[in-house]
């Protein structure tokens, strides 16, 4: 349960200046989500992530999941469409228990980043939990709040991000969600991380019927799941890399030799390999295993397939060598990584 009192920092740990706490809900909430709201946020993730959330609670005629936005001062800031959202509090009103989400870009004041990375630091010692909607991981990750983790941001900035942020475990995939970490790609991702969150603390049962009155359908969720890397190589538009891409997503269970690749769209796979450097930033063998690996991560994480059947399910037919693959991939074992989930 929430502790009732906000967190003690002090000024040195966040210039944040004192606010009131924003009123309680109804009845104690199971989980409080505090929404820290950056210059430049997206509207469309953060309302996604709060209209989900307070579906959940109509749903279930109650008031288990509590949720408000916050900046670092307690001041309005403006999102990327111009629009302020009203805000409850700042940095000082975080409590212990909260799971804190950062929306917002990287494209802002050293002094700011500093202020945040201060007062983030002082509050996941407090046991707040930290994560990020859109490029919110990328500023985590600036403040050095994610090393050793897995994380995702907005598919225009993936290789930027793997590259500046090598201590970072980076997804290629619409969302991450575990134990220590949890972020989302943009847009309706949030949905899909809501979701998570409703399943783990709720049930699935409440999960399916709010994902069913947002009209988001089984074959929507299904492709969330199991099939979250071709999106976010959309911005791909060199049509043999595409079609590269297409043919790798619709064979992990049974990987096909890479010479098969260069044969379908008609080029050697000296081209192949040029093509996947420059518009990806891989070799394409990496690019497929890692593909292969995120799937194998997000059926851990939201199934009950035992590891085995997902070792298989994505291509390795070892559960041995899947297991050696996925520790370097990811840091952690397959049954850590499920071990870990949020409870």
């Amino acid at each position: 349960m929430l502790q009732d009192k906000p967190l003690h920092m002090s000024e040195e740990e966040t210039a944040a200046p004192a606010a009131p706490a924003p009123a309680g809900p109804v009845s104690a909430p199971v989980q409080r989500f505090v929404l820290m709201l950056l210059p430049g946020h997206s509207l469309l993730s953060v309302s996604g992530l709060l209209d989900t959330l307070a579906l959940a609670n109509r749903l279930c005629r109650a008031q288990p999941l509590s949720s408000l936005c916050i900046t670092l001062d307690g001041a309005p800031v403006t999102s990327s469409s111009g629009l302020a959202l009203p805000v409850a509090g700042s940095l000082r009103d975080l409590r212990r228990g909260d799971l804190l989400l950062l929306c917002g870009t990287p494209d802002i004041p050293r002094a700011t980043l500093d202020a945040v990375t201060r007062g983030l630091r002082s509050a996941m010692r407090h046991g707040v939990r930290c994560g990020g909607l859109d490029r919110g991981a990328e500023v985590l990750a600036m403040a050095g709040l994610l090393n050793g983790k897995t994380a995702t941001t907005h598919w225009r900035h993936q290789s930027s991000f793997a590259e500046r942020y090598p201590q970072v475990v980076l997804a290629r995939s619409a969302f991450v969600y575990e134990h220590d970490s949890f972020s989302c790609a943009a847009g309706t991702a949030a949905i899909d991380l809501a979701l998570c969150f409703i399943r783990s603390l709720l049930g699935s049962e409440l999960a399916d019927q709010v994902a069913d009155e947002l009209s988001y359908t089984q074959q929507h969720r299904l492709q969330a799941l199991t099939s979250d890397i071709s999106p976010h190589f959309a911005h791909v538009t060199h049509p043999r890399l595409r079609r590269i891409i297409r043919a790798m997503d619709d064979n992990v269970e049974y990987p096909l030799p890479m010479q098969r690749f260069s044969e379908l769209v008609g080029i050697s796979q000296r081209q192949v390999e040029r093509l996947f450097l420059r518009y990806v930033g891989l070799p394409p063998k990496r690019f497929y295993d890692e593909l292969r690996l995120d799937r194998a991560r997000n059926l851990l994480l939201q199934s009950e397939m035992p590891i085995t059947e997902v070792a298989m399910a994505t291509g390795f037919s070892s559960p041995s060598h899947f297991s050696k693959k996925f520790r370097l991939r990811f840091g952690q074992s397959p049954f850590e990584i499920r071990s870990g989930r949020i409870g």
